[in-house]
């Protein structure tokens, strides 16, 4: 499993949980900037382990490439917004502004579904690829905008259910893929 972050505070404060509650399942994880800041390196780690969840930020939203049995399982905790006050987003804002037009719907949202439909991509890397994402940000059913987000998104079926249905139904959909 790859657990994409847009916070590597937010990844740190999990990580240690995490360990200590999966360790004892015989479950590694691997976080960056914990266990290393070095993406090839925690890749390889993570392809190389049999039972692991590797957690990562910026980085890991692009470019790293995990195909087949080794990544089954996508995970993604918030929707990929750039911070409002980083200069060019706040230069480019201003710019819509003085045109009359919303930065958030303009800007802000177009952006961060771009960054989405990349994360998507690290589960499926080859055409026999499969896998399940798990998107714990509420915002993609409970807002206007969370529509883009969603027809975005690579795949046949999109389920919304509560945390008490997840594990039963994952491994209902895991059986029914592995016949």
């Amino acid at each position: 499993m790859l657990v994409l972050f847009t916070s590597n505070r937010m990844l740190k404060e999990v990580h240690a949980g995490l360990k200590e509650m999966l360790g004892s399942f015989g479950i590694q994880v691997l976080g960056q900037g914990v266990d290393s800041s070095n993406r090839s390196k925690l890749t390889r780690l993570f392809q190389n382990s049999p039972a692991c969840v590797l957690l990562g930020t910026s980085s890991f939203w692009e470019g790293v490439d995990i195909p087949g049995e080794a990544l089954t399982c996508l995970a993604i905790v918030r929707l990929p917004f750039q911070p409002p006050n980083h200069p060019l987003v706040e230069a480019k804002t201003e710019n819509l502004k003085k045109r009359n037009l919303n930065p958030f719907m303009k800007l802000s949202v177009p952006q961060a579904v771009i960054r989405f439909k990349q994360g998507f991509g690290r589960l499926v890397r080859t055409a026999s690829d499969k896998g399940i994402v798990i998107i714990y940000d509420t915002r993609v059913i409970d807002t206007t905008y969370g529509k883009y987000f969603l027809y975005s998104a690579p795949g046949p079926k999109i389920e919304h259910m509560s945390t008490n249905q997840l594990v039963p139904r994952i491994k209902q959909w895991m059986g029914e893929n592995r016949a």
